[in-house]
């Protein structure tokens, strides 16, 4: 028994354990191959990932798996994400990352998250805010709606942003592209995930970004693009947004540095 515990703890290759705040959940980690850029530094798209996986790997710890809360008719939806990177993260960093959901605010659950290194350096650091949805209608459901949702452990840190981002469209911009949306773009929801958006976005800066790197991005989702679906992509200085069949789509807002 204990060899196959053992083995079974190699196998997913992560440490958990709970901070300092027992309503701080933790993982360590390590930047992979796969999560770096050309310049050898973790890539904004593979921060998103971590900082949406680790959500729902806290939330399972408390009783509230994905399945359970699909089963129960109530299924947490990205609204926003605002991330700051206050230093480059190496290939092959180790690192310690850490979620809490910060407060209700309305219909909106703020969560935050940081990236830390063994000594407490904060390497990375977002929030984000969801909304509890029918998974078939996509409904929003008030929080009192769902009583288990309430029961989510939370922790007073406050980090960038209230679960809230307001990021001003503008009124016209440089038309960049026609995205499809294709099957390698699509989660089990059958939409383009919320983190393929950064992919796209940062593809669309390839020049750009030969000079400088990304120190803030930041993100508001506001239709959902499904497989087959073309996004239409416009620019207007900093801001990114995009349109579907003529409704909107997301906006984004992306702050460089010199490399």
């Amino acid at each position: 028994m204990h060899i196959a515990f053992f083995l079974w703890c190699v196998k997913i290759k992560a440490v958990i354990f709970m901070a300092e705040n027992k309503n701080i959940y933790s993982e360590s980690i390590s930047v992979k191959s796969y999560d770096s850029d050309m310049f050898k530094e973790m890539s904004i798209p593979a921060i998103m990932r971590y900082f949406q996986e680790i959500g729902g790997h806290q939330l399972a710890t408390v009783g509230l798996p994905y399945e359970k809360m699909f089963a129960d008719g109530a299924v947490f939806l990205l609204n926003c994400v605002d991330i700051h990177i206050n230093r480059p993260i190496p290939l092959w960093q180790p690192l310690t990352i850490e979620t809490w959901c910060y407060g209700v605010n309305g219909a909106i659950f703020t969560r935050n998250n940081r990236l830390k290194t063994a000594d407490g350096e904060v390497m990375a650091e977002g929030s984000a805010g969801w909304f509890l949805v029918d998974p078939e209608s996509h409904r929003i459901i008030r929080p009192k709606e769902y009583p288990p949702a309430l029961g989510i452990p939370m922790a007073e840190i406050p980090l960038l942003s209230d679960g809230r981002v307001r990021i001003k469209r503008p009124e016209q911009g440089q038309k960049l592209c026609d995205r499809k949306v294709l099957f390698s773009d699509a989660d089990y929801n059958r939409h383009l995930n919320n983190t393929k958006y950064a992919e796209i976005i940062t593809d669309l800066c390839t020049d750009e970004l030969e000079k400088k790197r990304i120190r803030d991005f930041r993100i508001v989702y506001a239709g959902e693009a499904r497989v087959g679906d073309t996004v239409e992509i416009f620019r207007e200085n900093d801001v990114f947004f995009g349109t579907r069949d003529g409704e909107r789509c997301f906006e984004a807002e992306v702050g460089f540095e010199q490399r």
